[in-house]
């Protein structure tokens, strides 16, 4: 049987609760006040309450004894359907949003992980870049300040720079001579690639003394650093508040940290034999 029909019947206990159920006109103004997403369709809930209503009732064998029971039905079924439909349809949309809210997090979460990964890998992987490209300049120095002249034999030069600084060098020991960079004001840098490293690092140990020569005052002879390493020496040096010294070994930057005169440290560094200050 569907709702509705003449031979339709209820007992006691269901005209109590139909009388305890909201009015159809109750019902509408609630319905007024819901709102469904525009995007979920709700006709098929809709239905599919509706129908197990209507099969529900009509399995119970209920007998409405009046017509105004009928009628009851009729107003007040609809409107449950209605709003129950609505109310599902509601509680749908909410758990979709709150699905699609948690995956966008759990998204965006995973997103910045892996952005953090990879600009760590980058940074590992400009620093290992940094350092073999400094060991394929383990054997090289670079000269700064030595005049530039035209038609100049520049490894004649160096090797008087070399002798001048008291260092056994001979042409046998030099791999490559020339300078490097545009030409500013005819000084540009002299890079000087060594056979091997023993005689390089020769060249570093005497240099010191080309300090005491007038015509070398502002010629210097360093290792040939990379873009960054040389960005980083020159910040240390520039840091003359905090740094006291820098100096480089085989590519290697070094520094001791500016310490107040009273400092027992500082004492203890002024009397430290052999120390290396470059």
């Amino acid at each position: 049987n569907v709702v509705g029909e003449s031979d339709t019947g209820v007992d006691t206990r269901t005209k109590r609760q139909l009388e305890l159920s909201p009015s159809s006109d109750q019902n509408d103004a609630k319905q007024t006040k819901l709102s469904l997403s525009p995007e979920l369709d709700t006709s098929e809930i809709h239905e599919r309450i509706l129908s197990r209503v209507n099969n529900t009732l009509a399995n119970t064998n209920m007998n409405v004894g009046t017509e105004g029971g009928s009628i009851l039905l009729q107003q007040i079924v609809p409107a449950l359907v209605t709003a129950v439909s609505v109310a599902v349809g509601e509680a749908i949309d909410r758990h979709f949003k709150w699905r699609q809210e948690t995956t966008d997090a759990q998204n965006l979460q995973l997103q910045q992980q892996l952005l953090g990964q990879l600009q760590k890998n980058c940074l590992l992987l400009r620093y290992e870049n940094d350092r073999l490209e400094q060991y394929t300049r383990r054997e090289t120095i670079r000269i700064v300040g030595m005049k530039e002249e035209e038609g100049e034999n520049i490894e004649k030069k160096v090797l008087k720079v070399f002798a001048d600084a008291g260092a056994d060098v001979s042409a046998a020991d030099i791999s490559a001579c020339h300078r490097t960079g545009k030409r500013p004001a005819g000084k540009r840098p002299v890079l000087v690639k060594f056979v091997n490293r023993k005689k390089k690092r020769e060249v570093m140990t005497k240099k010191k003394s080309l300090k005491d020569m007038d015509k070398y005052k502002h010629v210097y002879l360093n290792d040939d650093l990379t873009l960054l390493r040389s960005r980083m020496h020159g910040v240390l040096k520039a840091a003359t508040e905090k740094v006291e010294k820098v100096w480089v070994v085989d590519g290697k930057i070094y520094c001791t940290k500016k310490l107040p005169p009273w400092s027992p440290a500082r004492q203890a560094r002024s009397t430290r034999p052999g120390r290396f200050a470059g």
